[in-house]
C-alpha cells in the first residue's frame, strides 16, 4: 500500500464516518430514538468495532494531518504565500484542514512520471 492510497483510505473513511454520524444524529433528533440505549442492550457486540473505528480515525487522522503538513511544506509548485496560508489552515484546524488540503490540492496533483529504461 502506497502512502497516497493510505491517505485516500483515511480521508474517505473519515468523511464516511462523519456522514454516518450526521445521519444518525438527524435520525435520532427526528424520531426520538436514543442510540445510546443500544449500548445497554448489546455492549459486547458494539464496543470492539467502535474501539477499532476510533483507533483507526485517531491514528490515521494524525498520520494524514502530519503528511499534509509535510507535503504542503515541501511542495515546489506553490508560492511561499500559498504555502504559508495552507500551513496555517492545516495546522490550526487539524482534521478538517488536512481533509480540505487533501481534496483541494493533494488529490488533484498528477502522479510523478517514472522514466522507462
Amino acid at each position: 500500500m502506497t502512502i497516497k492510497s493510505f491517505y485516500r483510505f483515511v480521508a474517505v473513511g473519515t468523511l464516511s464516518t462523519l456522514a454516518a454520524e450526521t445521519t444518525l444524529s438527524v435520525f435520532s433528533a427526528t424520531s426520538g430514538y436514543d442510540p445510546m440505549s443500544a449500548l445497554d442492550r448489546w455492549p459486547g457486540l458494539i464496543w470492539p468495532p467502535l474501539a477499532a473505528l476510533i483507533l483507526f480515525l485517531t491514528v490515521g487522522g494524525i498520520i494524514l494531518w502530519l503528511g499534509m503538513i509535510l507535503d504542503c511544506a515541501v511542495a515546489n509548485e506553490r508560492s511561499v504565500t500559498s504555502k504559508v496560508l495552507w500551513l496555517i489552515l492545516v495546522i490550526s484546524t487539524p482534521n478538517l484542514g488536512a481533509l480540505i488540503y487533501y481534496f483541494c490540492v493533494y488529490r488533484r496533483r498528477p502522479l510523478p512520471q517514472t522514466e522507462a529504461t
